[in-house]
């Protein structure tokens, strides 16, 4: 098996790139290392690195449109016309040795076209500029829990999760393997009263940082993802409590923690929620691991 590549967009398509069947080939990757910008300052005969972050690199593709007919071979172009415009693109990429496949949210910025060759095919080059980077194709899940009167959850099979008692509410471990920190979802699901719940170092205080609401709901999402950073709270009605921002509970002394979004570090990191006497309900977890180059 050879890497593959493809693209999906928000219908939930796929244009697959290493499929003989759709006629459309991409070949001559490029971008997929890694590039760090530094700020140095020089102290005699060495340098002492001030500051750095790592590059989003374009992602560079040929891509090769064949066929019997011109007509066949346009055809075949203005189909994947059709189906870049449709927006919210991402780049998967799966690697023969690994069984995870990763994925990268890109916009399509250029496609240059050419003239169909006396041979039959038509080479375009397509630049795809990074919106992120790269990601676990399927979200991980944990769930903690079960809500009573319901038998249990139902979860998709094609999400790897894994299920723990109630009773490790106070303990979640969540093992980062990616090479950098990533944002995460959690959604509480049962009645609670003035819940929170932290990130801390294994067996350590004080926590990383922590999120901390007032009032008693019956669902409590947070969303930490830096271009969507959202929250849901539904009262002992299920119905959508407005403004949810207003009734978060900010401590007094900061200590440099991290408040409401969240972030989990490469490692293993240990979750505690506190949810306000007896719960009776469960809690979801759902992250990507993220890597700098794959």
């Amino acid at each position: 098996m050879v890497r593959k590549f493809s693209l999906t967009n928000a219908d939930n398509a796929t244009w697959d790139f290493t499929d003989p069947v759709e006629k459309v080939f991409a070949r001559n990757p490029a971008g997929l290392g890694l590039r760090k910008t530094a700020s140095l300052m020089r102290l005699g005969n060495k340098q002492k690195v001030i500051d750095e972050t790592y590059d989003f690199i374009n992602k560079t593709f040929d891509v090769i449109f064949y066929g019997d007919t011109l007509e066949a071979i346009y055809s075949d172009y203005n189909d994947f016309i059709d189906f870049i415009t449709v927006g919210d693109i991402s780049l998967i990429y799966e690697i023969p040795s690994q069984s995870t496949a990763y994925r990268i949210a890109v916009l399509v910025s250029e496609i240059t076209k050419t003239e169909v060759k006396d041979n039959g095919y038509m080479s375009c080059g397509l630049t795809l500029t990074p919106l992120s980077f790269w990601e676990d194709n399927i979200k991980n899940t944990l769930v903690v829990g079960t809500t009573s009167g319901t038998g249990g959850k139902a979860y998709p099979l094609e999400r790897p999760y894994k299920y723990e008692q109630v009773s490790t509410l106070q303990n979640v471990l969540i093992t980062i393997v990616g090479n950098m920190e990533v944002p995460f979802e959690v959604t509480i699901d049962g009645a609670c009263s003035d819940p929170w719940f932290g990130v801390f170092k294994p067996d350590e205080q004080p926590a990383i940082g922590r999120c901390m609401f007032t009032g008693t709901y019956n669902y409590v999402y947070v969303n930490s993802d830096e271009t969507e950073e959202e929250i849901t709270l539904k009262d002992g009605n299920n119905t959508e409590v407005s403004h949810p921002y207003n009734y978060q509970l900010l401590p007094s002394v900061l200590d440099n923690q991290q408040l409401t979004f969240l972030t989990l570090k490469k490692g293993v990191n240990q979750l505690k929620f506190f949810l306000g006497g007896t719960f009776d309900g469960s809690v979801t977890i759902e992250w990507r691991n993220r890597y700098v180059s794959v």
